[in-house]
């Protein structure tokens, strides 16, 4: 996944803790350890069984994406953007935690970026537009993959992604295919890449 890649070439100790970070909210859901989240995560709302649980890890993702896809200066969005390159601030913050600290923290961190960029209190874990980010079909593995620092989140086929309508339009695609076999469509997997005669290869990585 591209949000992983980006934060593990920024800084390799704060990309392990934001893994272990996720992995800690996976084992407290699985525990059902969830009645504190609002407060420690700065939740709007507090998760009421595991079923909503599973959704804040897609909330945290979100706001991580989010910081990365804006990981722009000021002057780009103009006044609107008030933090320079929100993404490297979070993951040298996340860096910079001194030992001991809880693992809700680097979590907390990437939310606090993610509502100062946005003017929001706090994180709307259950707004499809905070989840954008997921059901965005930006890259083609739009969600998160087991050896990614965020851990195994699929595609959610069970309802209609938000964006079918505008994917379809785009792309004649809905907003949940992609992964191997669109990539293997568009020539984009490794194989390819490596037989190529001519690349283009975009700075940053943030298109």
């Amino acid at each position: 996944m591209l949000a992983s890649s980006i934060y593990e070439q920024i800084s390799a100790k704060g990309a392990a803790r934001i893994k272990r970070a996720f992995d800690s909210v996976r084992r407290r859901n699985s525990q059902n350890d969830i009645f504190t989240m609002k407060e420690q995560y700065n939740l709007c709302t507090q998760p009421s069984n595991q079923t909503q649980a599973k959704y804040i890890l897609a909330g945290f993702l979100a706001a991580f994406s989010y910081l990365y896809e804006f990981n722009w200066p000021p002057f780009v969005l103009g006044e609107q953007n008030t933090i320079p390159f929100p993404a490297e601030a979070a993951i040298n913050d996340i860096a910079a935690l001194k030992a001991p600290f809880d693992d809700s923290e680097p979590i907390l961190i990437a939310v606090d970026y993610y509502t100062q960029l946005n003017g929001a209190p706090c994180l709307d874990w259950g707004d499809a537009d905070t989840l954008r980010g997921l059901t965005a079909i930006f890259h083609p593995d739009g969600y998160s993959t087991a050896d990614s620092i965020f851990g195994l989140m699929a595609p959610e086929n069970s309802t209609n992604n938000a964006l079918d309508s505008r994917c379809q339009a785009d792309y004649g695609m809905n907003a949940s295919d992609g992964g191997i076999a669109h990539q293997e469509a568009l020539k984009t997997i490794m194989k390819d890449v490596l037989a190529a005669e001519r690349l283009i290869v975009s700075t940053g990585e943030y298109v």
